[in-house]
């Protein structure tokens, strides 16, 4: 065969294996004096995650991640969003495995900002976040139709905020860590209500309790039950203490829904 012939077969074949190597790798070629951002095609990371999107390309060569790309995870799940130094940040799309989805804004790889997160239980929070969790104003809907409308801090209703129960119970006050604590106001479903001081979730210090009757207790609390020491006792017959259990507490989805993977 003519020699001409053969070093062009031998050429044509370098090339595809060229191509091949590119496909396989996810990288095309870039000019070595390629600056900016600029799309690169599927690339597998070292950690086995699979990015699509852009990248910061310095001297033709692939720096980090920077822009928008998707990122399909090794463990399960995607982001898809915007990047900047490698990290997930602006505003971006989490799924985790579990069926968790975030949509919303994000800060140095974490979930900072406004944004929604709906979990695979029913269990939906609309609001603000800061390194992961609620943190700000927010409202967490239920899937038994119960919500909370108010602030967190570090993932816990911590401020002012109104909780509202499927039944139709409502507590509207100050909360620490979680717990009704502070004061507060609780109208129960029976029709009674409770106007006074809250501690750990239970009526503590002065308050007035009004019964569905129309008679009331006023006077000092502690853990949950009427004293009648300090504050000059009581006022009204009232009625016998029945005790008083947050319903959520018994509801499977009741708390801060978990977030799946740690990504």
């Amino acid at each position: 065969m003519d020699p001409i012939v053969w070093a062009f077969i031998f050429l044509l074949v370098v090339f595809l294996a060229i191509k091949i190597r590119e496909s396989l790798l996810g990288s095309s070629p870039v000019p070595n004096s390629a600056n900016g951002n600029i799309p690169r095609p599927e690339y597998i990371l070292s950690n086995g995650d699979r990015y699509t999107g852009y990248w910061r390309v310095v001297n033709g060569q692939y720096i980090e991640r920077d822009g928008v790309g998707t990122c399909v995870y090794l463990q399960g799940g995607t982001y898809v969003g915007d990047w900047k130094q490698d990290k997930r940040h602006g505003h971006g799309i989490r799924k985790w495995p579990s069926g968790d989805v975030y949509d919303g804004q994000w800060k140095n790889d974490a979930m900072e900002g406004t944004g929604t997160l709906v979990c695979f239980n029913g269990v939906k929070y609309e609001g603000q976040f800061k390194e992961r969790k609620f943190s700000g104003l927010g409202v967490m809907t239920y899937p038994d139709g119960g919500s909370y409308n108010g602030q967190w801090v570090e993932g816990m209703k911590e401020g002012q905020g109104t909780n509202t129960w499927a039944n139709g119970q409502m507590y509207r006050g100050a909360y620490v860590r979680d717990k009704k604590s502070g004061y507060g106001v609780m109208r129960y479903s029976t029709g009674g209500t409770y106007r006074g001081d809250w501690f750990a979730d239970m009526r503590h210090g002065f308050g007035v309790n009004v019964n569905p009757d129309g008679t009331s207790v006023s006077g000092i609390w502690a853990n949950d039950k009427p004293v009648g020491a300090g504050g000059g006792g009581f006022q009204g017959p009232g009625a016998p203490y029945q005790g008083w259990v947050d319903p959520h507490v018994a509801n499977k989805h009741y708390g801060l829904p978990q977030f799946g993977a740690g990504k």
